[in-house]
């Protein structure tokens, strides 16, 4: 009954966002896949406040627009129309939100995450996540740039010590569609995925790529969870 239900939430999400298509202005159209997005994390995990806006430092620095800043829910924020100023020791999770990320958007995302973290008071609970309804880019690609490579003899993916890392900032990227090929395990088929920093070792990041039967939805409510 879990898998179904998660099963369907990502149907919904994908549907969402094909519905949303419709709408020409790519301002309106990003909006309103942010305010879904946003309205299913809150709903499902009710600890969490989830808004748009700019994050502060004591200093009165701020950070580069957020689309979806992830807040306890009794946190202190002040609005300005849609947008809302939110005290960096608050953040525990900052969501950047893409229909189609090309690179370009990954590398803008890994930039305004360096300015965020050297702000005054930068909290080590921060988490920054790259939410692709689509990723523009081939996957082995993907995986070069966050250090790993793919062994097409064995069939899996490993961590490449040698390796250029392009996003050190990104912690999370997922990418709910099934638009290209996954090269674990089953190679010939399409799935969505999730590549996840985890740090197994204080001061020592490993780098992981996640692929599942499990629909992905799972996994990113695992994480945030």
């Amino acid at each position: 009954m879990l898998k179904k239900y998660d099963e369907y939430i990502q149907k919904l999400l994908i549907a969402q966002y094909e519905v949303s298509e419709i709408i020409d202005h790519k301002l309106t159209k990003g909006e309103v896949r942010e305010d879904f997005l946003k309205d299913m994390i809150t709903k499902r995990l009710p600890k969490y406040r989830a808004v748009n806006g700019v994050i502060v430092d004591p200093l009165g620095r701020q950070s580069p627009q957020c689309d979806c800043i992830l807040l306890k829910s009794n946190a202190q924020t002040r609005k300005i129309g849609k947008q809302e100023i939110v005290d960096i020791e608050d953040v525990l999770f900052v969501i950047e939100i893409k229909s189609n990320a090309k690179g370009t958007d990954l590398k803008k995302f890994n930039d305004d995450i360096k300015k965020i973290k050297k702000m005054q008071n930068s909290n080590d609970r921060m988490k920054f996540i790259l939410f692709g309804y689509e990723i523009n880019l081939k996957h082995l690609t993907i995986l070069k740039r966050f250090k790993h490579n793919f062994d097409s003899y064995i069939k899996s993916i490993y961590l490449d010590p040698r390796g250029n890392e392009m996003y050190p900032n990104i912690d999370i990227l997922l990418n709910l569609s099934s638009s290209f090929e996954v090269l674990s395990e089953e190679p010939c088929k399409n799935k969505p995925f999730i590549l996840q920093r985890i740090e197994k070792i204080k001061g020592s990041p490993e780098e992981y790529f996640y692929n599942s039967n499990r629909p992905i939805i799972r996994e990113f409510f695992g994480i945030l969870k």
